[in-house]
């Protein structure tokens, strides 16, 4: 039995529970605000004309997204013709001496973008609600549960998945919801496992979000939200235990597409066929005065499967964005402005082959009726080859070959360069060359940080989007985590650390990100200013040493791993006094052996004294504290006395 089946009946008690079906009807829900019935076929014909006046409105910019995928994929010689209806056409037959082939400059630097944007990272800590000690605990509490979750919901793919949107519509999104079936199983009957419930959340395309006013810039600004997915048939029954006939749903592919143009084959975003599927739609209302509790409505195979209360605090989809256009829900991307100077590039490359190829061939004036010109036209003039004339005529004369004008060098030069200005990135990060003139370290350091910082407010974007995912988590884990649960993380040493929780011990969904933009200020920005700091002595202690931790973070930033990986009597020593930092939260008193390093003891647990960790463990445990503060003694006085010696 999967686990999707065994949880069957809880996913049919939630349904009952959150439906507020009427009891006395069988066709009919009532409603929030009156007692009107509100019927099953009313509300599927509501949401389908809704979804459908939302297609209308957000084909234009459909349109657009696929024109984008398109170029990005290669088939460059396309162009909308009609914005409100049909596909990308593709542009007509041309004849076989203009060269059109596709110099693709998109790809490499929308690839360079995605990779400088996986620099970013997402730890984040919480904000405690107030300045009291239990709230400072339970913020420690929540924090590890943002972490734990990011680490084991293949979140850095699912980031992935979405940066790729991002950069091809502009637009990404993320969906959270509570699954009752994932989690620790808890309780079982004869036929079903019982599990806690989890939080799970997916990577949502643009082209699935449909919202009420395309002219309102976020999702909070939207009174509702509707996504419709394309889902096979067992997929629908794994998450909502509903049997429906499938069959082939029009949908996006990747496909190899004839590009008449070039006559040649390329990859490209058009429309396909999925078997064995069918459309959920899936409709989110916020709150208001006739529903004051929201509504979320799921249509699947054009039949209502579920009818109930918003059953979270907002709607839980995040979105990303590329490149922000005021006044406009969905935002731009960086391609849509890369198209026109694609086209000009394409075709000024083109230009110079041909020019190449007719010096190279070559080009005659004859005399009408002198030379066969059908045979010269098939056969051209290959190398070696007699060109036969007819007797008496005058004999074919080579058209003198022109020089070929530099500035249309220079225009290819200078569209490669606008290029990569739109794009937010330089030449020195998409290849890892500096532009000519270029040659001091400062100039290329500077250029670099310029690209980051241009880079930085797509990444401000993404950064805010995961944030207010992270709230949105806190949330569902505060509403529907009501039983105790066990985080187990890695703590020193890979010493288990187990934390018991329950939805009460998050008091607060404001959440902060552990270190900065990362593209504000590069990684080797970082490294240069520590290494400086490193030389001029900065690091050093009262005694002129450079302290174990400082070392082995310099070896960090020079990616010494092998040097880091070497168990010295020092290192060892510290983790020896960490984990008796461990043992004694846990009420084990661990004794002062006679090869113990009593300076490195003594300074890693003041290092843990200090900390408010420390303060809070004194308030819950005030004897073991004590005890823990005369350790710290003992190894001040054994520290001591090794200096009189």
């Amino acid at each position: 039995m999967s686990r999707f089946m065994i949880g069957d009946k809880i996913l049919q008690e939630m349904k009952k529970i959150m439906s507020k079906k009427d009891k006395t009807t069988i066709d009919g829900y009532v409603s929030h605000m009156t007692d009107e019935k509100i019927y099953a076929d009313d509300v599927v014909s509501f949401v389908q004309k809704e979804l459908q006046r939302r297609k209308f409105d957000r084909m234009p910019v459909e349109r657009q997204w696929l024109l984008n995928a398109n170029f990005l994929a290669g088939n460059q010689y396309c162009d909308i013709a009609d914005y409100r209806a049909g596909d990308i056409d593709n542009e007509a037959y041309s004849p076989d001496w203009i060269q059109k082939e596709t110099f693709n400059r998109i790809s490499p630097l929308i690839e360079a973008r995605i990779a400088n944007l996986k620099k970013l990272k997402f730890k984040m800590n919480a904000v405690p609600a107030t300045d009291e000690d239990d709230d400072f605990a339970k913020a420690e509490i929540t924090s590890k549960i943002i972490r734990f979750k990011q680490k084991n919901s293949q979140f850095e793919e699912k980031i992935a998945s979405a940066l790729v949107w991002n950069e091809i519509c502009g637009n990404a999104f993320l969906l959270s919801w509570w699954n009752p079936v994932l989690g620790d199983a808890v309780t079982k009957d004869e036929n079903n496992y019982y599990f806690e419930g989890d939080v799970d959340y997916n990577v949502i395309s643009p082209y699935e979000v449909y919202p009420d006013n395309m002219f309102s810039s976020g999702i909070d600004t939207q009174r509702s939200i509707i996504i419709e997915q394309v889902k096979s048939v067992e997929e629908i029954y794994d998450l909502y235990s509903v049997n429906v006939k499938g069959e082939k749903i029009d949908s996006l592919c990747l496909s190899m597409y004839k590009n008449s143009a070039s006559n040649s084959f390329c990859s490209a975003v058009s429309h396909c066929m999925k078997d064995n599927s069918a459309r959920v739609i899936t409709y989110f209302e916020v709150p208001s005065r006739r529903y004051p509790k929201g509504r979320m409505i799921i249509i699947c195979a054009d039949k209502l499967i579920h009818y109930s209360d918003l059953p979270y605090s907002s709607i839980p989809l995040v979105q990303f964005k590329c490149k922000n256009s005021a006044g406009q829900f969905f935002s731009k991307s960086i391609i849509e402005d890369l198209i026109p100077l694609q086209k000009a590039y394409n075709s000024c490359v083109n230009r110079i082959h041909e020019y190449i190829k007719r010096i190279a061939i070559g080009e005659y004036f004859v005399e009408e009726g002198s030379i066969d010109i059908e045979e010269y036209e098939e056969n051209g003039l290959k190398a070696g080859a007699l060109l036969v004339y007819k007797e008496g005529s005058q004999p074919p004369v080579r058209v003198p070959s022109s020089s070929f004008p530099n500035e249309a060098l220079s225009e290819r030069i200078q569209l490669q360069r606008d290029m990569e200005y739109v794009s937010g990135i330089s030449q020195l990060m998409v290849v890892g060359s500096a532009p000519s003139g270029v040659v001091s370290g400062t100039a290329m350091e500077t250029l670099r940080d310029i690209d980051n910082i241009r880079l930085a407010s797509t990444g401000d974007y993404i950064r805010a989007a995961i944030k207010d995912m992270a709230k949105i988590w806190l949330s569902m884990y505060k509403q529907f985590a009501k039983n105790p649960r066990v985080l187990k993380t890695a703590g020193y040493n890979n010493l288990s650390d187990v934390i018991v929780w329950t939805g009460d011990d998050v008091t607060s969904f404001d959440v902060e990100f552990a270190a900065q933009n990362e593209l504000t200020e590069s990684y080797e920005a970082q490294k240069q200013k520590f290494l400086q700091a490193y030389s001029m002595g900065l690091f050093t202690d009262e005694h002129g040493k450079i302290p174990l931790r400082v070392r082995r973070r310099a070896q960090e930033f020079l990616n010494l791993d092998y040097a880091i990986d070497i168990a010295d009597t020092e290192t060892l020593q510290e983790e020896k006094a960490k984990r008796e930092n461990v043992l004694f939260e846990r009420n084990v008193v661990p004794t002062i052996e006679e090869y113990d390093d009593h300076r490195i003891h003594y300074e890693e647990h003041m290092r843990y004294a200090l900390q408010t960790k420390f303060y809070l463990f004194e308030k819950k445990n005030p004897d073991m504290a004590k005890i823990f503060k005369n350790h710290i003694k003992e190894h001040k006085k054994n520290m001591e006395e090794m200096k009189n010696i």
